[in-house]
């Protein structure tokens, strides 16, 4: 028994071979003007589709519009061919291309329509499932439009992030190449929750779309206020909250996590400051003099120490005495050209250059 998608694959396959048949008896040359872009409404492309076409008898024109050229692109995604790309495909049918006029767009721009995709999708035997892509560019594209709906009527609210779930059907609107989300109006059935009413225009129409969102504040997130160099000790003139950029793991959000601590790489003006990117501020610079302080119980003796490394405040930095045996000790940073050492683990650290 053969299932109704491969029953029309065959019904596709024949058409197609006498379609071939028929542009292999006829010899007459066309004109092909390509479009710059075109709108998939369902099944595979087909050369009339893409182009008009002109200067052949009727038989001719309808026999190469019908061929099938390759399948639609997925939703939200757009698919470039070019006229080269075009001849190919027909030369690979046994279609002499040269005999021909190609015209118009260098290019065609291929989208698919929501509407068609919907059609296949209802259909009785067909599931319909949304892609992890698709639902994350559908909810991208509705966030910032609430974002910028909210600031544009609301400018004395904080910025908030928005919470809210999506029908497959609003999904795919959303998602589709080219769709664009205008906001109209709100409703506000609680201080926290808006309905954001508006509509979605994507390639083949036009969408209505209604959703509920749970809105909170937005974090902030610390960002550069002018261009930061390496090794910069950061200060409230070096940066700023900002609330145009997206929240993520690992950022700073708070000025206390960022002032009197020093970037370990630059950052450009706008760009946020990563945790990892900062460290306690390096208090000894490699090759300084510095004092040793060499504490035991009951008992602490101060002498005078060369710094083999930079060091950071709080870190341990190698530290080579300036007496006769010039020893390396491992010391602690604890202030400005200052080192502090246990004298039990001054003696476990010890070694001979």
């Amino acid at each position: 028994m053969f299932s109704r998608k491969r029953f029309h694959k065959v019904i596709r396959l024949c058409v197609s071979g006498l379609l071939i048949l028929v542009l292999g008896r006829f010899s007459f040359a066309a004109t092909f003007v390509f479009h710059p872009q075109y709108t998939s409404h369902g099944g595979p492309v087909l050369l009339g589709q893409i182009a008009e076409i002109t200067d052949c008898d009727d038989t001719t024109r309808d026999a190469l519009a019908r061929l099938e050229l390759f399948p639609a692109p997925p939703l939200g995604e757009a698919k470039f061919v070019s006229v080269q790309d075009v001849r190919e495909i027909l030369t690979l049918r046994g279609i002499d291309t040269t005999v021909h006029l190609w015209q118009g767009a260098p290019q065609v721009r291929i989208v698919t329509s929501p509407q068609a995709t919907l059609t296949v999708l209802n259909a009785p035997d067909q599931p319909t499932p949304v892609s992890p892509t698709l639902q994350a560019r559908a909810e991208s594209r509705l966030k910032k439009a609430i974002q910028e709906y909210l600031k544009s009527r609301y400018p004395q609210l904080p910025p908030c992030e928005s919470a809210f779930s999506l029908t497959n059907e609003d999904t795919r609107w959303l998602a589709a190449a080219d769709a664009r989300v205008i906001i109209e109006r709100d409703q506000a059935p609680a201080p926290d929750r808006r309905v954001f009413i508006g509509s979605v225009r994507a390639p083949g129409g036009v969408r209505a779309i209604q959703v509920e969102a749970q809105l909170q504040p937005r974090p902030l997130v610390v960002v550069a206020a002018r261009p930061l160099a390496r090794d910069t000790v950061l200060t409230r003139e070096d940066v700023r909250l900002a609330d145009d950029v997206e929240p993520a793991p690992g950022y700073a959000t708070r000025l206390e996590e960022v002032l009197g601590r020093q970037l370990v790489t630059g950052v450009a003006p706008g760009k946020p400051i990563a945790l990892s990117n900062l460290r306690e501020p390096v208090v000894i610079k490699r090759g300084e003099v510095v004092q040793i302080a060499v504490r035991a119980p009951g008992v602490m003796i101060r002498t005078l120490g060369r710094a083999k490394d930079d060091g950071v405040l709080g870190h341990l930095v190698p530290v080579e005495t300036l007496d006769n045996r010039g020893k390396t000790i491992l010391g602690k940073v604890v202030d400005h050209q200052l080192v502090e050492v246990y004298a039990v683990s001054a003696q476990a650290a010890t070694t001979t250059p």
